[in-house]
C-alpha cells in the first residue's frame, strides 16, 4: 500500500515553519507538557536559538513507541514515510535532497521500523480481525513460508531474470500462514481495501484451522477454499462457548482447476495473490529461514495492518500507532 501524500508534498510541508508545527501537532506524536513554574499547558513553538525539530536533546518528549529513538521529530516522520512506501535506507539516502534533509544513521531507521512493527503487533494482538458475515464471501487458504507450497509456484528471480537459488537451513522450524480475504459486494466502493486476516500457525490440521476460522470469520459467512481435508467439516462447528456456528462452504480442486468448473465465481485467487505480496514484503530478511518467533511475526502483522487500513497518510498512520 502506498501513502496518500507524495514525497515532494510531505517534504514541502515539513520545510515551512508554520505548516511544520501544524503537521507535528496534528500527528499527536509529541506528549503534552505542563510548565513547572505556572503549571499551565505548554504550546508547540520554535525556539529562536535552537529549533526543536532539528534536535532531540532539548526536552521534547515523544509518545511511545518513538520515545527512545535518537533522532529528530522531522526525521521520524520522513523515515516513517519511507518505510511505509517500502523504501530501504540506501534508497532514501541516495537522493541529494534526502541527504540534506535527513541527518541520521541507519540504526535510527531500523529502530523506527522495529518500533513501528512492534507497536502494530501489539495492536493486532489486542484487536482480533473479524471478517465476513451473512451475505459475505470469504476466501481462505494457507501458505508455507519456508519454501514453495508443495514445490509448486513461481520461483523468485533476480534483476537479470535468472531464478534465484534459496539456501534453506536444515534446522529451520517450519510454520504456515493461514489467512482469509473478504470479497467486495457487487456495487461496493472499489477504493475500500479487501479486509483480511493473516495468522502464523505451526500446523494446518483440522483442530488448528477450525479454531482460527471461528476466531476470525463471522457465522453465516460463505467460505470458498481448496479441498484440503482440514476444511471438510467447517459447515458447522462449535466455538469455545459450545455454540454451533454455521457457514456456507464451497470448494475448488486445485489439483485440477483454479476455478470451480461449474461456478466460475468460486475460486481463491484473491487470497492467493495476497501470498505473493506478503512474501515480497518479507523477502528482505529471512522469511525462508526465520523461525516461528522471528521477525516474520511482526512483518505478517504489519502486512495485515496495511491491507486492512488501505491508503493512509503518514499523519494518520502515526495517530493509529502512537500511545
Amino acid at each position: 500500500m502506498q501513502a496518500e501524500e507524495s514525497q515532494v508534498a510531505l517534504w514541502h510541508i515539513l520545510e515551512d515553519f508554520d505548516t511544520r508545527l501544524q503537521y507535528i501537532h496534528s500527528c499527536g506524536i509529541v506528549k503534552p507538557q505542563t510548565c513547572r513554574k505556572c503549571e499551565h499547558s505548554m504550546q508547540l513553538a520554535q525556539s529562536k536559538s535552537l529549533s526543536y525539530v532539528n534536535t532531540y536533546s532539548d526536552g521534547i518528549l515523544l509518545k511511545s513507541p518513538y520515545d527512545n529513538i535518537g533522532t529528530s521529530v522531522i526525521n521520524i516522520i520522513k523515515l516513517l514515510w519511507s518505510h511505509w512506501n517500502r523504501r530501504k535506507y540506501s534508497e532514501v539516502m541516495q537522493q541529494q535532497s534526502n541527504q540534506k534533509d535527513i541527518q541520521c544513521r541507519e540504526k535510527s531507521f531500523t529502530d523506527i521500523i522495529k518500533a513501528t512493527r512492534n507497536r502494530i503487533l501489539e495492536i493486532q494482538d489486542s484487536q482480533i480481525t473479524q471478517i465476513g458475515g451473512e451475505g459475505r464471501i470469504v476466501e481462505i487458504d494457507e501458505t508455507f513460508m519456508n519454501r514453495r507450497k508443495f514445490n509448486v509456484g513461481r520461483m523468485p528471480k533476480n534483476s537479470i531474470g535468472e531464478v534465484q537459488e534459496v539456501q534453506e537451513s536444515q534446522n529451520t522450524e517450519e510454520y504456515w500462514i493461514f489467512g482469509g480475504v473478504q470479497r467486495r459486494k457487487e456495487g461496493e466502493d472499489t477504493d475500500q481495501p479487501l479486509k483480511g486476516f493473516y495468522v502464523m500457525v505451526k500446523k494446518r490440521n483440522r483442530k488448528t484451522l477450525e479454531a482460527e476460522i471461528l476466531k476470525h470469520i463471522l457465522p453465516k459467512s460463505t467460505i470458498y477454499s481448496d479441498k484440503w481435508s482440514a476444511y471438510n467439516h467447517i459447515i458447522a462447528m462449535k466455538n469455545h462457548q459450545g455454540i454451533w456456528c454455521r457457514y456456507n462452504h464451497f470448494t475448488v480442486n486445485h489439483s485440477k482447476n483454479f476455478l470451480n468448473p461449474v461456478l466460475k465465481s468460486i475460486h481463491t485467487q484473491n487470497i492467493e495473490r495476497r501470498w505473493g505480496d506478503l512474501k515480497q514484503n518479507c523477502k528482505r530478511r529471512g522469511y525462508r529461514t526465520g523461525g516461528y518467533n522471528s521477525s516474520i511475526k511482526q512483518r505478517v502483522a504489519e502486512y495485515e495492518f496495511k491491507c486492512n487500513n488501505g491508503v493512509l497518510k503518514v499523519c494518520d498512520l502515526i495517530k493509529k500507532i502512537v500511545k
